[in-house]
């Protein structure tokens, strides 16, 4: 649970609310000190969480936990509920084009529907607990936990600072939990039911093997990156400018957004600065090296970003010239399918390197 903050802090803090809340219910018999006793595993997850913002956090950082408006310094864009109930299929599997994941996640979630309803009645769930016993309904509080999370966050966030989709990535935790709700003995799943579940694992067999074909596809025409790289040398500073962020054959997303970190993970330096917010990583010194928004490459300008970089990474086809007026400056140096190196002949040496 701990380790959950240093992957996404959605992740870390749905655990909490499930964990915390799941933890105070379920003590039998129940009173306050037992309950509380039983969230104590939730705590070291919560002080992790804590210390690392304290840490990282600084006067860039905006984040006004701490401030004089408190939690009324957050401003986000909320959806209604047919909004957030729509969006759940885009966010779940709307990933490659065409129509057949479209096809798919109609069956899954008509058999999901027909499953849940038809889940024979017992006196016992499979836990063994009766269901009398608050305990046996632990995975249904869980889910019910998750979803309010779902349809009450914002779907964005615009203030303190701009923060893309958040109700909308919990939407994969709503649909496990969501599964995880059709309970009951194997043995019951007779007729239809057992026909209906049959239909959904090879349906859930097809779409992944189509996620991958997709897949397999990207892969061939990004190869050009790993070729453009090798011709340059180590300890380079090298600036992704993706100015084509996205690949209408094979994928529904901007799959290049982030490419920058690849190039600097590959070659080490300096990664150019995502966000303007340093939570929950901060950045060791406050020198920033120019460079255009990480989802607006087009804004590239050589007199105003190219002088601190080596080399200059792009991913055409680009619709505008990034080396426009500045071709005098520039040399190409390799060329491999939509990837292209670019070498500055006028490098300026910064005065802070990594």
């Amino acid at each position: 649970g701990t380790s959950l903050y240093f992957f996404h802090l959605l992740a870390w803090g749905m655990f909490l609310a499930i964990g915390g809340v799941t933890a105070l219910a379920t003590p039998r018999p129940w009173k306050p000190l037992r309950a509380l006793l039983a969230a104590l595993p939730t705590l070291p997850t919560a002080l992790i969480g804590f210390l690392c913002y304290e840490f990282g956090n600084s006067a860039s950082a905006n984040l006004p936990v701490n401030g004089p408006r408190g939690l009324a310094g957050f401003q986000g864009v909320y959806n209604d509920v047919s909004g957030n109930l729509t969006m759940l299929p885009g966010w779940l599997i709307d990933f490659s084009p065409g129509d057949f994941d479209g096809r798919v996640a109609l069956l899954l979630a008509a058999c999901w529907l027909f499953l849940l309803c038809a889940r024979e009645r017992a006196d016992r769930l499979p836990n063994e607990l009766p269901l009398t016993d608050f305990r046996a309904w632990r995975l249904e509080l869980a889910a019910l936990v998750c979803f309010v999370l779902y349809m009450t966050l914002p779907r964005s966030l615009l203030q303190p600072f701009y923060w893309y989709a958040i109700n909308r990535r919990l939407a994969v935790a709503v649909a496990l939990f969501a599964v995880l709700l059709v309970r009951g003995p194997v043995a019951s799943l007779g007729g239809a039911r057992r026909w209906l579940l049959a239909a959904a694992a090879i349906v859930a067999i097809l779409y992944p093997l189509d996620i991958a074909r997709h897949f397999y596809r990207f892969n061939q025409k990004t190869r050009g990156y790993d070729e453009c790289m090798a011709a340059i040398p180590r300890n380079k500073m090298v600036l992704p400018l993706m100015m084509t962020l996205g690949d209408p054959a094979d994928v529904t997303v901007n799959a290049f957004n982030n490419w920058g970190a690849y190039v600097q993970m590959r070659e080490g330096g300096y990664m150019v600065q995502y966000f303007s917010v340093e939570f929950p990583i901060k950045y060791r010194s406050a020198f920033r090296y120019p460079a255009p928004a990480w989802d607006r490459p087009d804004l590239f300008n050589y007199a105003a970003h190219g002088a601190p970089w080596d080399y200059f990474l792009i991913h055409g086809p680009s619709k505008v010239d990034p080396f426009v007026h500045a071709h005098d400056k520039v040399r190409l140096v390799k060329k491999s399918g939509d990837w292209e190196i670019w070498q500055n002949l006028q490098k300026k040496e910064s005065p802070f390197r990594t």
